[in-house]
Parts: C-alpha cells; sequence; structure tokens
C-alpha cells in the first residue's frame, strides 16, 4: 500500500484501476500572450577544432561545483498559493500502481543493448557534477550530454568522439556551462540532432543560451562544418531585483527543450545575482526551427521571439516547473492555430492543477502563446519528498522537487512525469514517480482545451525504495518508457526504467539500466544530501519503435587515480517493446 501525502493531508490507497477521466475548468475568454522582446539569433563564429578524440582522461581533481538556487516563488505568491491549497476541495484518491501478477499487460519493454557513457573524469579541466546525463539517436548514431561536454558514438558505444561544452561554442575552458540538452528532432523535413545550454558569467554579471543543430542527420565530427552554433544572451535587466527597488542582474538556470512542427522552444528560470528577493522570472524563447534546421549549405539566422511566462498569477506557480513538450509527430493545427507546439508544468504549492501552455504560429512571424489549467486527481506535495536512503553510508541522496522531469508527443496527446512524496509500506516517507496522458485540442469559440486521460502514480515494492528524476519517451503506438533513478538502504545510487502500452492499466515491475556499486562517504560528511542532478534521459529512435535511455550510478574511482572515493559513471541503453 502507498500513501500519497499532500499539504496536511495524508491518503492511504491500494491498487485502484486504470483512471480515466477528463476535466476541463471553465474559463474566459482571454487574450494570447506576445512575445515580450524580439531579437535575431545568428551564427556564432566558433574557430574551427580538430575533431575530438578519445584522450586519456587528465589527473583527478575534485570537481567545481557551483551550488544552483532551489526554485521558490516570493512570500506573497507563495501565501496566496498556500490559502488557495487550503480551501481546494479533497481530490479522488490517486491511481497508484504497478503490475501485479493477476494485470494483463503487454510486453514490457527490454534492453536490447546497453554500454558505458560518460564518466567523472572524461572531460579536460573541471567536470561538473553531478553529470545530468540525456541522450538522442538519429539512424546513424548516438549523442549523450552531460555537463562536461558531449560524447558521439555508434550504436555499439564504438567510434567516441567527444567534445567539451566550451570547446562546441568557442568559449574559455574555465567559463561555468552546464545543463546541456541533447534531442533529436525526427519531426522536420530536415531532421537534425538540437543542443540546448547554458552559460553562468561571473564578471560582468551576465548569462547565455547556446544552441548548436547539426548540419545532417549524420554529423561525423564537432567540427563547424558540422554544427551551426548560437549564441544568445539570456540575462534580464531587472530594475528591482530584490523587491526593494534595487536594479541587478537575472542569470539563466536549468533550460527545458521541446521541438514542435515549426518552434524549437527553450524555458528557462531567470534567478537574481545573489539572495532571490524577488522570486524567479521564467522566459520562454522560441525560435523558428525550420530555419534552423535548413542549414546544410549555410548557417542561417532565425528570430528569437521571448515570451515571460510567468507573468500571469494564474500561471506563476507552474511557470517555474514548465517543460516544452518534444513533439514526434505534429498535433492538429485550427483555424487561426498553425503548428501548434505544447509545454506543461504543474502546479506548486499543492495547488493540484497542471498549465498547458500553447505556442502558435511561428513560422509567420507573429507566434502566439496562451494557455489553460487543469486539475488532476493528485493533491501534489506542498513539500519535495524526503532524501533517498542508501547503502553503506548514513549520507542521503537529494531527490529535487516535484517539478516536470520529461514530455512526449504524439499527435494531440501529450505525456508528461514527475516525481512526488509518497509512502511505501510504511516507515518513512519516499519518492514516487506520477505520469500523465494529456488531449489537447480547440473548441467551437477557438478556445484550447485540455483534459488528463490517464493518470498513473507508482513507487517501490518496499518501505524504504525511492524513485525520482523520472525522464520519459514515446513509441508511434503510444508505449511509454519511463526512466529515473533509485535507491534505497540495501542499495547504492542506480537507474531503472519501466514500461506500459497505451491500454495497460499499470506500469510494469522495473527493470535496471545499470547498478551502482558504492556509496560516497566523503561528499559533506555525515547526513549531508548528495546532489545526483536534475534530469536523465529518455528519448525515441527516429522510427518510434525503440527508445534510448541513460542515467548516471555510482562507482568507485579506478585505483590507478589513487583516490579512495567513488565517481558517477552514466549508462545508454536502447529499451525495445
Amino acid at each position: 500500500m502507498i500513501r500519497i501525502r499532500s499539504w496536511k493531508r495524508t491518503f492511504s490507497i491500494g491498487a485502484l484501476g486504470p483512471a480515466l477521466f477528463f476535466v476541463v475548468p471553465a474559463r474566459g475568454q482571454e487574450a494570447p500572450m506576445v512575445p515580450s522582446k524580439v531579437e535575431m539569433a545568428t551564427p556564432h563564429e566558433v574557430a574551427p577544432q580538430p575533431p575530438a578524440a578519445s584522450a586519456v582522461p587528465p589527473a583527478p581533481q575534485r570537481p567545481r561545483v557551483v551550488p544552483k538556487p532551489a526554485n521558490r516563488l516570493d512570500d506573497a505568491t507563495k501565501a496566496r498559493l498556500k490559502e488557495a491549497a487550503k480551501s481546494a476541495p479533497p481530490p479522488a484518491a490517486p491511481q497508484t500502481e504497478l503490475a501485479t501478477p493477476n494485470d494483463k499487460l503487454s510486453k514490457p519493454a527490454r534492453l536490447q543493448k546497453d554500454f558505458a557513457g560518460a564518466n567523472r573524469f572524461m572531460f579536460e579541466l573541471n567536470p561538473n557534477d553531478p553529470p545530468d546525463t540525456n541522450a538522442a539517436a538519429s539512424a546513424h548514431r548516438v549523442i549523450e550530454a552531460v555537463n562536461t561536454g558531449l560524447r558521439m558514438t555508434d550504436f555499439n558505444g564504438k567510434s567516441e568522439l567527444r567534445i567539451s561544452l566550451a570547446t562546441l561554442f568557442g568559449e574559455a575552458q574555465s567559463e561555468f556551462i552546464f545543463d546541456p540538452r541533447v534531442l533529436y528532432d525526427r519531426n522536420s523535413p530536415n531532421p537534425r540532432f538540437i543542443v540546448t545550454t547554458l552559460h553562468k558569467v561571473f564578471s560582468p554579471q551576465g548569462s547565455f543560451l547556446h544552441i548548436a543543430v547539426s548540419r545532417s542527420d549524420n554529423p561525423l565530427t564537432f567540427d563547424p562544418s558540422n554544427w551551426c552554433t548560437y549564441k544568445i544572451d539570456a540575462s534580464i535587466q531587472d530594475p528591482n531585483i530584490d523587491g526593494a527597488g534595487n536594479p541587478g542582474v537575472r542569470w539563466a538556470d536549468f533550460d527545458r527543450t521541446g521541438a514542435g512542427p515549426d518552434a524549437l522552444s527553450v524555458v528557462t528560470n531567470e534567478v537574481p545575482f545573489g539572495p532571490i528577493g524577488n522570486g524567479i522570472v521564467t522566459q520562454l524563447r522560441v525560435l523558428d526551427k525550420s530555419v534552423l534546421e535548413d542549414n546544410a549549405s549555410a548557417c542561417p539566422t532565425s528570430p528569437v521571439y521571448t515570451f515571460d511566462i510567468s507573468a500571469k498569477p494564474a500561471d506563476s506557480g507552474s511557470a517555474i516547473t514548465a517543460y516544452p513538450v518534444q513533439h514526434y509527430t505534429s498535433p492538429t493545427s485550427f483555424p487561426g492555430v498553425s503548428n501548434p507546439a505544447y509545454m506543461i508544468g504543474d502546479g506548486d504549492f499543492g495547488t493540484r492543477d497542471y498549465t498547458i501552455w500553447r505556442i502558435t504560429n511561428v513560422a509567420s512571424g507573429s507566434p502566439t502563446v496562451d494557455s489553460i489549467h487543469v486539475n488532476s486527481d493528485i493533491l501534489l506535495g506542498f513539500e519535495p519528498a524526503p532524501p533517498a536512503k542508501q547503502l553503506g553510508t548514513a549520507n542521503v541522496l537529494e531527490t529535487g522537487d516535484f517539478r516536470i522531469g520529461g514530455t512526449a508527443g504524439i499527435g494531440d496527446a501529450l505525456w508528461a512525469t514527475h516525481s512526488n512524496v509518497c509512502n511505501v509500506g510504511g516507515g518513512d516517507e519516499e519518492s514516487c514517480i506520477v505520469v500523465l496522458r494529456f488531449e489537447v485540442g480547440q473548441d467551437a469559440a477557438g478556445q484550447m482545451t485540455a483534459a488528463i486521460s490517464q493518470s498513473h502514480t507508482f513507487g517501490g515494492d518496499a518501505d524504504g525504495v525511492s524513485f525520482w528524476m523520472p525522464a520519459i519517451a514515446v513509441t508511434q503506438d503510444e508505449q511509454t518508457v519511463v526512466t529515473f533513478q533509485t535507491s534505497n538502504p540495501n542499495s547504492f545510487l542506480s537507474t531503472w526504467f519501466t514500461s506500459k502500452s497505451l491500454t495497460d492499466p499499470a506500469y510494469q515491475a522495473p527493470t535496471a539500466l545499470t547498478t551502482g556499486t558504492c556509496a560516497d562517504p566523503d561528499n559533506g560528511g555525515t547526513g549531508f544530501e548528495v546532489r545526483t542532478g536534475d534530469y536523465v534521459g529518455s528519448m525515441p529512435a527516429p522510427d518510434l519503435k525503440s527508445v534510448w535511455i541513460s542515467g548516471e550510478r555510482l562507482v568507485p574511482i579506478p585505483p590507478e587515480f589513487g583516490v579512495p572515493n567513488c565517481m558517477w559513471e552514466t549508462w545508454i541503453g536502447r529499451a525495445v517493446p
């Protein structure tokens, strides 16, 4: 039995049947958002680099770790959302399950192949911890992104090329470049790999969004003949950054990237240098993907449309969790709505609703963004899940918060996943995984519609087993594959995955992608919450019949380095239904 805890409420439930319901709240006509700023993304000149090679790892060193601020709202907004949560009616009990022997289930996804990915000492200079691994594949090769760089291989992890993020984008190795995302956009006349990453500059204070677009679906190297790169100012000059009338600069953190038929969408949380006094501003930057990907002969320019999606009070609580959907096939267009792309955010501070944003008419040069809220049967936890226990040490692993961890879209069906606090088998609370399926459309009055058609929450099979940091991919038949991190008092940090067909009533029992073999006893001292990153990877192959997944584990540092400790290592696998 699993108990889902919410703010001042605890519900005990067993395994329920599939939750199929449609809830579309009433709303009045609202004017869609228009860009607050329009600029041009021009190709960033990067000096030609020699082909990246598998160099001998450098001498080990403690990584430079730059703490990331928690995503928190200002006090006034926080108080308002708390009051709203108090008065919200109790929801129906959420569906909470893993498959049982009596369930009629489809064949689970299985590993067809798997191989080691990056590790802490693979790239030059300061390797940033933790890795934040994610991977994507074309019909020719696999590219993995971690906080230190990119690694390109064949489907067996061989023929390796690697490059640091700084080198790819023509920056000094000492610069703080972080949170890389890689996707393969198969829904395009010109399928391409797309990489986004962020760059925080400390003096003078500033921030940039870097974008790299491959010039074919089969880039042979990481040099400029195979990639177009762009450098976009992502800082905000805020005249009232601390809420006391003082000016300052905001920097972009935690980029989330997705692509629709025309739109390349990147969401960032803009954080003050220094204390978070006046809250976090969430910005959406939209580029014309069709222009950027038509780059075989030359690197084109594209407009950059910027929207402040946290400006509307009704959306502010979910804006900091907003995640653009990676659309593997296109959603339906409607009168006045050309080639829509969507984003999904979950409510903060127990508000129980999800926000769906729709980005439209990008290729016309006049894009707009509108939004709708959908109530769920899940009462989101007022606090993040507690840290996860691990074998061999009193140190615990940070499980993060309940922001959206991944999205995927097939037509008008949108999938999203995130963590949530729960309780498995009594005893201490744990972190569990939530997966939802939304259906989007438009009514006769021209307003966007959205509804939840499936809701699943699943956790471990015993007390103390934590699941967190999920990612999701979907095949052409809407089999979903969810990748996540896990640990418990009897195991080390590992990465597992599970799957479900569209009609299955529950997710399958998880399968290990990679299993950790040690715990880090020196990372901050007893009781310190060890950071394990912000995301893992799950993305389908171009034929939408299999899924590439990636995650991390902790393993001993090789003896030749002479450092008695653990290090992160990533693992990549291909899961096939």
